[in-house]
């Protein structure tokens, strides 16, 4: 008998495996007037700061460096796939800062171009196509350069440094260099992040086994199916690698007390996104609060090594350690709060209802593992602030609350506290029924992503309905 039911769970986990990477091979259309409604085909990479870290990848793996100038050329000019197979031939504006070789001088690329010109022309001829407007004139050109002081740049003199992290295309790297060249290189860069989330699920599961075992799997299944997970689990984002790094380092810290490793993923996500340094700095406080001094020291140290090595790139990309090619640039506080759980197109609970229930489950958390749950609410309150606080909290383009995925599966702990127990059979059916509502607002956006782009659940499903 036991061994019918291994069987079984094994079938059932093999489905529920094959479910959730399918959005990598079939593609469902929401859209009206096609005729086509299922294709299967390899998932690519799109819009967003997905193009641009595909543009850093191509730059690594083809290069050994970090001066995009030819790789932004080769995905426009030459049609290849240096920023994604859906780019190739495409005005794509370009996420770098100009870096003069000899004197250091600096501009944002945008102070130079617009998108829909990226042909580097001669100084006096800089203009729009069809149109006799310098760039410095035009209406939706942003520049603070005088046009004197534009037509005196020699491009030639200068190399296109990035402005986003270096960390996830080189960590990508080392996995996807064999894809050098490949028109699917995307592709592969997709199946390594559904790869690290799956992985970041398995351990999200390990953790909840930990607190509660009954509900670990239920609980596990519903951030995979139904949070945004499901979709940016195919992306190039660094949001759902930041998503596993977090739950992963979380159970090597505070579950296995496993330093080294823990602080080294700690130190990855470091170089990811250096706001993720507030979820290292919750992880170290808590060990020095504890007077763990060893922890301490050895969680403490690869979070610094990364930290030098963002120094290091900061100098030998823009000239000085301390430079930084993204502002913070704080927003309406009270507006990015507010947004960040409940706006209709990138808040946090209009796409995740079932993770409602999490606050109803810290009462029981705090009661049972008090210093897990304060790690737990920190981490969580901190982020969701620094968030807040962003002008760009809705993530300029997305599907919902993208700059919050990284603490989703983390979310989850207090969830399975909430459904702990037997006598409480009307949260199950709570649960139920929210989770419910989860997958259906999230299945749609899994198997066609970019219609579903910056788009309320309702006005998707409503648009499914009608077909």
């Amino acid at each position: 008998m036991k061994n019918k039911i291994d069987i079984k769970i094994i079938i059932i986990i093999g489905l529920l495996f094959i479910i959730f990477i399918s959005p990598l091979f079939i593609h469902y259309s929401i859209r009206k007037g096609k005729s086509d409604k299922i294709l299967f085909l390899p998932a690519h990479s799109h819009f967003g700061d997905q193009a641009h870290y595909m543009v850093m990848l191509s730059s690594i793996i083809e290069d050994m460096d970090l001066d995009l100038t030819n790789n932004y050329h080769n995905a426009r000019i030459n049609k290849t796939s240096s920023a994604g197979m859906y780019l190739r031939g495409i005005n794509l504006d370009h996420h770098t800062i100009l870096v003069n070789k000899k004197t250091g001088e600096k501009y944002v690329w945008t102070g130079i171009y617009h998108y829909s010109n990226l042909e580097r022309l001669s100084p006096a001829n800089r203009y729009y196509p069809g149109e006799n407007v310098p760039f410095s004139h035009h209406p939706y050109f942003t520049s603070n350069i005088p046009q004197k002081k534009l037509a005196e740049i020699d491009l030639a003199d200068f190399r296109e440094a990035p402005i986003h992290p270096p960390g996830l295309p080189i960590l990508a790297s080392i996995f996807l260099s064999p894809f050098r060249y490949s028109p699917y290189i995307d592709t592969a860069a997709l199946i390594l992040a559904v790869i690290v989330s799956l992985v970041g699920l398995y351990f999200l599961y390990l953790t909840l086994l930990h607190y509660v075992p009954d509900k670990a799997f239920l609980v596990t299944l519903a951030i995979a199916f139904g949070t945004p997970i499901w979709l940016y689990s195919k992306t190039f984002f660094t949001e759902p690698f930041l998503a596993a790094i977090l739950i992963i380092a979380y159970y090597l810290i505070m579950i296995k007390k496993s330093d080294i490793p823990g602080g080294i993923l700690l130190g990855i996500g470091f170089l990811a996104k250096p706001t993720f340094a507030i979820i290292a700095i919750v992880f170290i406080a808590y060990l020095l609060v504890k007077r763990e001094y060893g922890r301490f020291l050895r969680l403490l140290i690869p979070v610094i090594i990364a930290g030098i090595a963002i120094l290091f790139y900061n100098y030998t990309i823009l000239g000085s350690p301390f430079a930084t090619t993204q502002k913070f640039l704080v927003g309406n506080p009270l507006t990015g709060f507010i947004g960040v759980f409940f706006d209709k197109s990138s808040g946090f609970f209009p796409f995740a209802p079932v993770l409602i229930l999490s606050f109803f489950g810290f009462k029981e958390f705090f009661r049972k593992n008090k210093e897990d749950a304060v790690v737990v609410s920190a981490i969580l309150i901190l982020f969701i602030i620094l968030t807040a606080l962003w002008k760009y909290w809705h993530g300029m383009t997305g599907y919902a609350c993208r700059l919050l995925v990284p603490v989703i599966p983390i979310s989850a702990i207090p969830l399975v506290f909430f459904l702990e127990g037997r006598k409480n059979a009307w949260r199950l059916w709570i649960f139920y029924i929210l989770l419910a509502f989860s997958i259906i607002i999230n299945a749609p956006a899994a198997f066609d992503s970019i219609y579903c782009w910056k788009k309320p659940p309702w006005a998707i499903i409503e648009h499914i309905i009608k077909g």
